[in-house]
């Protein structure tokens, strides 16, 4: 008995450890984006720029931003993988709701993956003939604005997706002892950012990034659980 329970409370520690570390690593790269977007803000980059001065005289931005976007995603994955485990440990992941909210965690990391797929495929060499088949500025200036609101596309769709999650560590997650009080709070300030964004037209995605922020402070209290006695 005392092995089984050993056994069992060093999985609980790393899987602790897993989400903790993924839902921080998440954040750390998800921060690179503002910095690189001052960077090229500092460049002179014009807000809605053609393809000369967005693309090839920041031809930096390609890898640094389809670094962070994977590692969002890689990151986040450790972060829902980590909950499910914990979950089904406690005896509380074998529900079909359990396993349809773990689902929709995992792919709403995917989708981090996805959009680094994307930036990736604007700076390749597809993406270099789009001065060659549209000259006119203009032309370009929508074409990659098109890029921008594909890319976002990847980013709502993790925040419909993680809302979901959210709604299982809401429940399962709870009952599991893996939330108390104070990050069901910070849960629920999480979806009422997401619910805002969804009934406010043309807004800032609020959802996208209060689920990121969500996924650091998770991180922060997985970790402080790992290394309790």
């Amino acid at each position: 008995m005392t092995e089984t329970i050993t056994t069992s409370t060093s999985r609980d520690r790393a899987a602790y450890r897993a989400a903790g570390w993924g839902g921080i690593g998440a954040f750390a790269a998800w921060a690179l984006q503002p910095v690189v977007v001052a960077l090229a803000a500092a460049e002179g980059e014009a807000e809605y720029p053609a393809w000369q001065d967005g693309f090839a005289d920041n031809s930096w931005r390609g890898g640094v931003e389809m670094l962070a976007f994977a590692g969002i995603g890689v990151g986040l994955l450790f972060l829902v993988i980590g909950v499910g485990e914990l979950v089904r440990q406690a005896g509380n992941g074998a529900s079909t709701a359990a396993r349809v909210g773990t689902t929709m965690g995992v792919a709403g990391a995917l989708m981090w993956l996805l959009w680094a797929g994307a930036v990736g495929a604007g700076y390749s060499s597809v993406g270099a003939g789009i001065p060659l088949v549209a000259p006119d500025e203009h032309l370009q200036a929508a074409l990659l604005q098109l890029q921008a609101i594909e890319g976002t596309g990847y980013g709502v769709a993790f925040a419909v997706l993680t809302a979901g999650w959210t709604v299982l560590l809401l429940t399962a997650g709870r009952r599991s002892g893996l939330i108390g009080v104070p990050l069901s709070v910070v849960l629920c300030l999480a979806l009422a950012a997401f619910v805002a964004g969804v009934v406010t037209p043309f807004s800032v995605p609020w959802g996208m990034i209060a689920f990121v922020l969500q996924a650091l402070v998770l991180g922060v209290a997985f970790l402080v659980k790992a290394h309790r006695p």
